[in-house]
């Protein structure tokens, strides 16, 4: 085997909340969405529209969002209450110091903006459906 790619598929309660934390607080943008209950792939967001699934990139980074109603459908044998974490995501950036001052007060910062022993800058946040996040810089 020769793995070439990781992609993170995360359990959201609402695909949309998730997409707009991502895409206005962390500069990510849309690359496809699917509506909530089709197989339709779509390249842009209709209002009032609830989707099932969904991918964003900035820069090399790609998430993937999935509605925990979406999972529960496609592995009906999983039991799934709700959304949870044990995973934290760890993301090297570009301007560590704008980022931290782009989200300071507008955003839940579970560890503020530091240096760390290992000669990363970096901060951790969590979003909406409580994955922790990580952005780092070499310090």
């Amino acid at each position: 085997m020769n793995t070439t790619r990781l992609l993170n598929n995360l359990m959201v309660e609402n695909v949309v909340d998730s997409l707009n934390f991502y895409i206005s607080s962390l500069g990510f943008e849309l690359v496809m969405a699917v509506p909530e209950g089709t197989e339709d792939i779509v390249y842009s967001l209709v209002e009032d529209q609830e989707y099932g699934f969904a991918v964003i990139k900035n820069g090399d980074v790609e998430l993937m969002f999935q509605s925990l109603s979406s999972i529960k459908s496609e592995f009906p044998t999983i039991n799934i209450d709700a959304a949870s974490s044990r995973v934290i995501f760890y993301m090297q950036v570009i301007g560590i110091d704008e980022l931290f001052a782009s989200l300071e007060g507008k955003v839940d910062i579970v560890k503020g903006l530091h240096e760390a022993f290992y000669g990363m800058k970096e901060f951790y946040i969590k979003d909406f459906d409580g994955y922790i996040l990580g952005f780092a810089e070499k310090a």
